[in-house]
């Protein structure tokens, strides 16, 4: 094999090479990205706030469910 032919498959090589290791890092900063978003959101569900607001807004939700059949009940056996 000649000498320039080995410097052309050199030259392929360390591009492909290059280009493959771009991606990768490109990849990399997204999946850190990502992550970051993860972890912010994470922190905000675990929030003992935002745990003390759901539970105040399900006990809300379950007094007027309870209200609507009640009322429902009420319409249904006290009509005229």
């Amino acid at each position: 094999m000649s000498i320039q032919v080995m410097d052309g498959d050199k030259e392929a090589y360390l591009e492909e090479a290059s280009k493959t290791l771009k991606r990768q890092r490109e990849n990399i900063t997204d999946l850190e990205h990502e992550r970051r978003d993860l972890t912010r959101t994470l922190r905000v569900t675990k929030s003992r706030q935002n745990r003390t607001k759901d539970a105040e807004n399900a006990a809300k939700l379950a007094k007027l469910a309870e209200d609507f059949v009640s009322e429902t009940r009420r319409k249904m056996f006290h009509c005229p």
